[in-house]
């Protein structure tokens, strides 16, 4: 199957690209036709069962291109905002399918989780470089990503906030209001204090009674 967005060939079971992060649409099984035949269905993934006796679904094997497999990278809450936005931007340049804002009100709320295609040796450098940005190892995650991970539903858009006035902001907008206020009590004085117009000249009467 190939990526809609980069066009790169990912796994036919795989629900986001492993070069951009794109979310796919995984074509569906082929039926059986009549009388036996088809493609065969994928196998189920392998379960391991760890000594809790808990069955755990196992990591998909490396099928990328390089050697390449899906890591999943999640962040909980950044609080800090620089730190958010050198993050944010850093997701950006390895999973362009995804936007600046949308990155950072993510890691704002603290649900941002995204899927890398990656050799070992590239992890190991994203991880020398998140925590070179700033972000300390217990607020993310990067390990190859699980097939329960690859199968989490997608979360709904939600709507974007206007965002907060900044200090620069509030001062300009003060600035205008009394510049306005100035201007109009400027040209309120002058109108009060203006000379009434002058009338007609005032004639005296000559004698006789005409002027």
């Amino acid at each position: 199957m190939l990526c809609a967005k980069c066009q790169a060939g990912v796994p036919d079971e795989s629900l986001f690209c492993l070069r951009c992060g794109a979310r796919l649409t995984p074509s569906p099984a082929l039926a059986p036709r009549n009388g036996g035949g088809g493609a065969p269905r994928a196998a189920p993934p392998e379960v391991v069962t760890v000594p809790a006796r808990t069955p755990v679904l196992a990591a998909p094997p490396a099928t990328g291109p390089g050697g390449k497999q899906a890591y999943a990278l999640s962040f909980k809450a950044l609080a800090d905002e620089r730190l958010r936005y050198r993050v944010a931007r850093w997701v950006c340049e390895q999973a362009p399918a995804h936007g600046l804002t949308e990155v950072q009100e993510s890691l704002l709320r603290g649900d941002f989780t995204t899927f890398l295609a990656m050799t070992g040796a590239e992890a190991e450098a994203a991880r020398q470089r998140i925590q070179a940005l700033g972000a300390h190892p217990a607020l993310w995650r990067l390990a190859p990503a699980t097939v329960a991970e690859l199968m989490m539903p997608e979360r709904p858009a939600r709507k974007a906030k206007a965002a907060p006035w900044s200090l620069p902001k509030k001062l300009a907008a003060v600035g205008i209001g009394l510049a306005a206020l100035f201007f109009f009590g400027f040209m309120a004085a002058q109108r009060y204090h203006a000379p009434p117009p002058a009338g007609p000249a005032d004639t005296v009467p000559r004698i006789g009674g005409k002027p």
